[in-house]
């Protein structure tokens, strides 16, 4: 209406994991605000449901069934979901995007709730935030392994410049000492900032965990990593626990 002003509010979040089970929840507080709207008839709402899995294809609908169990995200592997709520004279609108997104700093998700009456335009907004306060946040470890590439790979070659250095002076052939000194040293940066940018993949800003469990492709990329690091781990600290006792017994003996 001319003159009327709107209250709009914008929430955009990150770090979270979700779930069909979010989604469905989101969806839900829409059909319900879309059911119980008195002030206006059917015909003046409109509401649309969309999917776009990975594979390019892409669905629509005016129906919260699109969400229902055992359907299209539980069997596809979903790469964005928007919601929109609108009525025609538009005073209540709500619209909702989920991506999967490993943008550290991106707004591609977002919750949008604009209307006539700010007390309904906090209140719905509030149903959605209570909803994502209880969402699975994403593990940090993300940040962890951007901060940590640097000194890891200064350990490393300052490791292996006390190892190898004594070694360099009885090399003849001074392309090959060259190869030894700047070489692996340069090919470290490269390998390192390589499995960086593997890594943070699989902690994505926001997660869309959706379809079968077996086509979840960083999920299992996650776990096969944990058993990967569980290898390496307990030999380095039972050989290390070893070298303790070991010492600890011969200093006892000495």
């Amino acid at each position: 209406m001319k003159g009327k002003i709107r209250e709009k509010r914008k929430v955009i979040f990150k770090q979270k994991i979700i779930t069909p089970t979010i989604i469905r929840r989101f969806a839900a507080i829409i059909q319900n605000e879309a059911g119980n709207d008195n002030s206006v008839f059917p015909d003046n709402i409109l509401i649309v449901y969309s999917i776009d899995a990975t594979d390019n294809s892409s669905y629509e609908s005016q129906s919260i069934e699109i969400f229902s169990d055992g359907g299209i995200i539980d069997s596809k592997i979903v790469e964005r979901i928007s919601m929109r709520f609108q009525t025609f004279d538009n005073s209540k609108n709500i619209e909702i995007q989920f991506r999967h997104t490993n943008a550290k700093e991106s707004k591609d998700n977002y919750i949008n709730v604009s209307g006539d009456n700010p007390i309904w335009v906090n209140g719905i907004l509030s149903q959605f935030s209570e909803i994502l306060s209880l969402t699975e946040n994403q593990k940090p470890y993300k940040t962890i392994i951007e901060y940590s590439t640097l000194p890891v790979t200064i350990i490393f070659n300052i490791i292996y410049f006390r190892i190898f250095y004594p070694y360099f002076s009885q090399i003849n052939n001074g392309w090959i000492a060259l190869f030894f000194i700047l070489i692996i040293p340069g090919v470290s940066l490269y390998v390192f900032d390589a499995i960086e940018k593997y890594l943070v993949l699989l902690w994505p800003n926001v997660e869309l965990q959706s379809g079968p469990h077996y086509l979840q492709s960083t999920v299992a990329k996650r776990k096969k990593l944990k058993w990967i690091i569980t290898a390496i781990l307990i030999p380095l600290i039972l050989g290390l626990i070893y070298d303790l006792l070991k010492n600890g017994f011969h200093l006892i003996h000495n």
